[in-house]
């Protein structure tokens, strides 16, 4: 009989990336990630967190179908995590077109723009697009150049550099 091979699939693929981190198994370890990210407590984290439908309404026939990878809710703050396995022209777009339709899910007909959760993306990168930037998690936000004021749209992303995490 033929010796079986064993392969291993990285969590760079998708179906990894989801199947890993939805585990009852891995909940303290999403936290964990979550937290260090954004800084908000591991715990409350735990305690509250909920996964959501990844699968995002289309609202026309010509729209594209999109479906986040992992996405979670933590009180007011909804939470879609993006592992980004190979860099290709138009993708950092794609990826806002995602923070833009889980807002726009968000707005139901009566509800308030101030009512609206945060939506926060953390991208995993197996890339590094911002050479020579050596930095592990680079935080982008809305806000006034110049002065450093923020908007107050309730938008976050960030980019965890992967190629950087080996380095460290």
């Amino acid at each position: 009989m033929p010796e079986e091979k064993t392969r291993i699939i990285p969590m760079t693929y998708d179906k990894m990336f989801k199947s890993v981190l939805t585990s009852k198994e891995a909940r303290d370890y999403l936290s964990e990630i979550i937290s260090d990210i954004t800084g908000f407590p591991k715990k409350n984290i735990k305690r509250d967190m909920v996964f959501k439908n990844n699968e995002h309404s289309i609202n026309s026939i010509n729209e594209k179908k999109k479906i986040s990878d992992l996405l979670v809710e933590v009180k007011d703050n909804v939470i879609n995590l993006e592992m980004n396995k190979d860099y290709y022209d138009g993708l950092v777009d794609r990826k806002h077109e995602y923070i833009i339709k889980i807002r726009e899910s968000m707005l139901g007909e009566g509800k308030e723009y101030k009512e609206l959760k945060k939506v926060i993306q953390i991208n995993f990168d197996n890339y590094n697009i911002y050479k020579p930037d050596d930095r592990v998690v680079i935080k982008f936000e809305m806000r006034d150049k110049e002065k450093k004021v923020e908007e107050g749209v309730g938008i976050e992303s960030y980019h965890v550099i992967l190629p950087n995490v080996k380095e460290k």
